[in-house]
């Protein structure tokens, strides 16, 4: 559980922990999550590089200082239909990882549904993120694992605008060059950190797709 820091009702101030309570919930067994077909093709390999063609934004302050750009829409093609994008996202400098994150949604559908986890960063590696700053790079692999998640984001029904159900995942990888972009603002606070109040940044509205 948690409530706003010191009782405080502004829905952009900072969340504080009450405490941890234990909750026994019992889960209903279905079928198995049906098997996915892999799929990767030159044109879906590159739309997935075009995803993440905006590279990472660094801004000049704030905690979270970082945050990898992305565009779902650019799934939206015809080669997609019926595909689940469920990727392993690295970035590395040189052969080094220096951020792991996993992402995961329904190609064609509302980029809103992307979904998201960071596994690990390392901060006093990304402060050397600046404009200026060569051998960084995006790497991303599809994984079937990854890609079932987005099953739960798909409405029941719901195809990817014609008859074909959601039934392979993209398979492919790419890694491409890393553009970094530098904001002079600072940072947004993002909604699933808790900071205490002096850390909390001015309120300011990030990309609609940044992970």
């Amino acid at each position: 559980r948690a409530t706003r820091v010191d009782g405080h009702r502004d829905p952009d101030a900072a969340w504080g922990p009450v405490h941890v309570e234990d909750i026994i919930v019992p889960l209903v067994v279905g079928s198995p999550a049906p098997a996915l077909t892999p799929v990767a093709t030159p044109a879906m390999d590159e739309a997935l590089a075009q995803v993440f063609s905006e590279g990472i934004i660094a801004w000049r302050t704030g905690l979270r200082r970082f945050g990898l750009r992305f565009d779902p829409s650019r799934t939206g093609e015809a080669d997609f239909a019926g595909v689940l994008v469920g990727l392993d996202v690295e970035i590395l400098e040189g052969t080094i990882v220096r951020r792991h994150s996993r992402m995961w949604w329904p190609a064609g559908l509302n980029g809103r549904q992307t979904r998201w986890e960071i596994l690990s960063e390392d901060f006093d590696a990304l402060e050397r993120l600046i404009p200026a700053a060569t051998g960084w790079s995006v790497r991303v692999r599809g994984d079937r694992d990854i890609a079932q998640r987005a099953l739960a984001i798909v409405p029941t029904g719901s195809t990817t605008g014609a008859t074909t159900p959601f039934t392979k995942y993209w398979s492919g990888e790419r890694t491409i060059p890393m553009r970094i972009q530098l904001n002079d603002g600072p940072a947004p606070r993002r909604r699933w950190f808790a900071l205490p109040p002096e850390d909390v940044p001015t309120p300011s509205t990030p990309p609609a797709s940044m992970n």
